[in-house]
């Protein structure tokens, strides 16, 4: 593509497969729920499954923490080569995994510590590549990069889906396995491809160990105002993919004749259309100022997501595909410029640390535990509004954190 650097390239690639593989195991929840969390309720086995992505409340903080680090020593390329090569080794191992009736309770235990390590690398992959692909480009350049990078994204989370519905439509567990396998393989190919692809500096170990001190605090702290920014936005964002692409997926059958395989079938043409919609929406964007449009989406979604989730206890198949491609038509809108937002409104050395613990922040709260929260509230009120509310209520925060002006502390925008 045009006016794209190898460098470029390596990021898009490196972003595929790494959200790939981390999109794998929110897809495969289900199998995990049976194979790792056997219990008499399948409702409390699924937010076991999915209570393993709590790990990321303080695996993604630390992996942006480390990784940001490495990046301002050592650089940016330094620092993705290494946070793919992590992700790759998690994710392989993830593959020849023992389930709980071979190993016992030993089995969601090793499980638990595969998902802290693979959230450490993933955080340090996704927090330096938003903004590593924007780096020193004029607005359209900037903007292009953001929905292409959100592109590749969803390119990776496209093929997770197609590999999960094979899997959780058959019954032998080497279905299951092999995604993780092919997942882990790609991910070390693409660790090659990056390092001879883009500039390479050494990783400075003494720099960077020199870093981990009580000034880093005092920076995180000094820019607090940005930090919940960031993290509020960020989690909107992640939820306007994990609600139409999980959440309705695994809720839906609970009371309607339409079962996981139906969700998941239509859920592969749905994460399709996003990764096409994300580039064709998103050259039309650049006439339009950023601000007013994260305003506008948010607004959006706050003012109809709760009259359109109340009809779904009875409604078609055909209404609830709908509801899907409406919120992710704002997800797109509201993905494409939000990290063009991030490096707009931080001018600072420090961005990838400030963005990135952010972004960590805000997806593993709001975003990764998303499902398990919505399907807690769901199974103790037996109510599926409760979801329609937690989107309000994500959407209220989302419009105030973009609308304030100015946090009144050293982090002035």
């Amino acid at each position: 593509m045009k006016n794209l650097s190898k460098r470029d390239y390596s990021i898009l690639i490196g972003s595929a497969v790494d959200h790939f593989d981390t999109a794998l195991y929110s897809f495969l929840a289900p199998i995990f729920a049976q194979l790792f969390f056997p219990t008499s309720d399948p409702i409390i086995s699924l937010i076991l499954a999915y209570s393993v992505l709590a790990t990321t409340i303080i695996t993604r903080p630390l992996g942006s923490y480390i990784f940001s680090l490495i990046a301002l020593t050592s650089g940016p390329a330094v620092s993705l080569s290494y946070s793919l090569i992590g992700v790759g080794i998690t994710t392989l191992v993830l593959g020849f995994l023992p389930t709980y009736n071979q190993i016992g309770v030993y089995a969601p235990i090793l499980l638990i510590i595969l998902r802290f390590f693979s959230g450490i690398f993933s955080a340090g992959e996704i927090s330096i590549a938003k903004l590593y692909i924007l780096a020193e480009k004029k607005k359209s350049e900037a903007l292009k990069s953001s929905y292409l990078y959100q592109t590749s994204v969803m390119l990776g989370i496209v093929f997770a889906s197609f590999a999960s519905t094979i899997a959780l439509n058959r019954q032998e567990s080497i279905y299951w396995r092999m995604c993780f396998v092919i997942g882990g393989i790609t991910a070390l190919f693409g660790y090659i491809l990056r390092i001879y692809k883009t500039e390479k500096l050494p990783l400075n170990i003494k720099q960077t160990l020199s870093l981990y001190s009580i000034g880093t605090v005092k920076t995180l702290w000094d820019n607090k105002g940005l930090l919940l920014r960031v993290a509020i936005t960020s989690g909107f964002s992640y939820a306007t993919y994990s609600v139409p692409f999980i959440i309705m997926n695994n809720l839906i059958p609970e009371f309607t004749e339409f079962t996981l395989e139906n969700m998941m079938t239509s859920n592969t043409i749905l994460l399709i259309m996003d990764m096409i919609l994300l580039p064709v929406i998103g050259t039309f964007l650049f006439k339009f100022e950023i601000k007013n449009l994260l305003l506008f989406t948010a607004g959006i979604m706050a003012i109809t997501i709760i009259p359109i989730w109340y009809p779904i206890e009875t409604s078609s198949f055909a209404y609830i595909i709908s509801i899907k491609i409406w919120i992710i038509l704002i997800g797109v809108v509201f993905s494409d410029v939000i990290n063009l937002w991030y490096e707009t409104i931080i001018h600072k050395p420090e961005k990838y640390l400030i963005v990135g613990i952010g972004y960590s922040i805000g997806t593993a709260i709001i975003g990764k535990m998303t499902p398990a929260i919505c399907l807690g509230l769901y199974h103790y009120t037996k109510s599926p509004f409760v979801i329609g509310w937690f989107m309000f209520i994500i959407s209220l925060a989302t419009i105030l954190a973009i609308a304030w002006p100015y946090y009144n502390d050293k982090a002035k925008i």
